[in-house]
């Protein structure tokens, strides 16, 4: 075999489970920013959503008092679980997964928390 001979092919590299977690990991908490302040639109467009801001009535009473922040700090948490577990196996995997999985549900209990505040 000669140098000029191409020897096998290298396989593509891909990235690894945890560092694809990691990036959709921030990338959803880059999203929930936007996704959260347009979620605003729809409880202020209604009648009563206005209502709530101009006379002050009592509005957001679905929700329990602090699911708001609880929600935010949570998903902040769970964000910072995801990006620092390091990649040391199944374990650590499960623990990442399980923050990813959280982030998202807590990402979700915000905005629902935002659509539902003028009901």
């Amino acid at each position: 075999m000669s140098a000029d001979t191409p020897g096998p092919a290298s396989p593509p590299h891909r990235p690894s489970s945890a560092g694809r977690l990691r990036r959709r990991s921030v990338l959803w908490a880059l999203v929930l920013v936007p996704v959260w302040l347009g979620a605003w639109m729809v409880p202020l467009s209604t009648e009563h959503g206005t209502a709530c801001v101009m006379v002050d009535a009592v509005c957001g009473a679905v929700w329990p008092e602090g699911t708001l922040p609880f929600s935010l700090a949570t998903v902040v948490l769970a964000c910072c679980a995801v990006l620092l577990t390091p990649d040391r196996g199944a374990r650590t995997a499960l623990v990442r997964r399980v923050a990813y999985r959280a982030q998202l549900l807590f990402s979700c209990v915000a905005v629902l928390w935002v659509l539902t505040w003028a009901f």
